[in-house]
């Protein structure tokens, strides 16, 4: 960056990979764990049949593997399990519904015998994943704290993320609450979703700026409120909102969508790659194509997008994700995320890419 000129723009784009150092589970080990919670929950509570839509649900995801050339012992991730059951509750909605002669009779049989029992297995599926993702212990989660002060050098930070844990929330907050320099800006005040706050400009404020583009669990969709995060309202009216399902939306789900604020998320994910220096990715397996197909899009757009990506299989490329094969990365690095940021050598392997890269060709 030469003298006199603005902080270079980066963006960062966290996967499951990014939470793992602060000790939570990825999605196939999330997967695992439910099938062992939603069995427990049908021997212990009932009904028995839980566990046995379990398996229908496991089992007809494996069949889809076999029928695509695929190996059906392959791990089932979680998304791929929230993504049946809930296209199988809505499954009359929809529009090739008309086309399909019928279900399958194992599918009839359960939901006879227990007409709601999608609902409950949901409910289940939204109750493991907060006992799973939701409490994350603030030692661990101390590594994020070192993000801010990458936003401090380069003028602030935009953080998009798929995951739906707190883990960003609960380590920056407190961050900038000491340090008044530093503001954090997730769309969400007291009165609901209000997108606009992302565009405030702070002067001397260093604006961190996180996005979710797949939901968080502190967020609740009302009908009567809108969309809000539980942990912005005040507390006695928190209260009225305990046990609605969060609002999430799973990976492939998204495209699929013209909800808020998912629908935006992926737009402004595209808008600020468009004009950024670099995109650091920690912890993405580059298996979601609409994310896929932002990135390849925004590169070909913005010539001067530089691409890190920080994993423990960096090494191995982009994988055979959808689209993958049309992203360009610059710097992969093959470290956990949580020690390569802890240690501050994240905040100088951006620094070493952006001058290799400006002395070739200044920004």
């Amino acid at each position: 960056m030469s003298a006199g000129s603005s902080p270079e723009k980066i963006v960062f784009l966290l996967g499951a990979g990014f939470s793992k150092s602060a000790g939570l589970p990825l999605s196939v080990e999330l997967a695992t764990s439910f099938k062992a919670f939603i069995v427990d929950r049908a021997n212990q509570k009932g009904p028995k049949s839980l566990k046995l839509l379990h398996f229908y649900i496991e089992g007809g995801i494996r069949f889809q593997f076999g029928k695509l050339g695929l190996d059906p012992s392959d791990p089932v991730n979680v998304e791929q399990i929230a993504i049946a059951a809930r296209h199988l509750l809505t499954r009359e909605r929809n529009p090739l519904a008309p086309f399909v002669s019928g279900w399958h009779p194992h599918l009839i049989q359960l939901l006879s015998d227990e007409p709601r029992l999608l609902e409950t297995y949901l409910g289940c599926f939204y109750e493991h994943l907060r006992i799973e993702l939701g409490f994350p212990l603030a030692h661990k989660i101390a590594y994020i704290d070192h993000l801010a002060q990458i936003a401090a050098k380069y003028g602030g930070l935009d953080i998009f993320t798929l995951n739906y844990d707190c883990c960003v929330e609960k380590s920056l907050s407190p961050y900038c609450e000491v340090h008044k320099d530093m503001l954090l800006v997730d769309g969400f005040s007291e009165k609901g979703w209000q997108p606009e706050l992302f565009n405030q400009s702070g002067g001397e404020l260093k604006i961190i700026r996180l996005f979710k583009m797949h939901g968080s669990l502190d967020w609740i969709n009302s009908p009567e409120a809108g969309l809000l995060n539980i942990n912005k309202i005040p507390a006695e009216l928190a209260d009225e909102f305990v046990g609605m399902d969060p609002h999430l939306v799973f990976g492939t789900d998204v495209k699929l969508t013209g909800e808020q604020p998912f629908f935006s998320m992926a737009h402004l994910l595209y808008e600020q790659l468009s004009k950024a220096h670099l995109l650091v990715v920690i912890g993405y397996s580059f298996s979601d194509g609409y994310i896929n197909s932002i990135i390849s899009q925004a590169q070909r757009l913005n010539v001067k997008l530089l691409l890190m990506n920080v994993s423990p299989d960096a090494e191995r490329g982009v994988g055979d994700g959808e689209g993958a094969w049309a992203i360009r990365i610059h710097k992969p690095i093959p470290e956990k995320a949580g020690e390569l940021i802890q240690g501050n050598r994240l905040r100088l392997e951006i620094e070493a890419l952006l001058k290799e890269f400006s002395e070739e060709a200044p920004f």
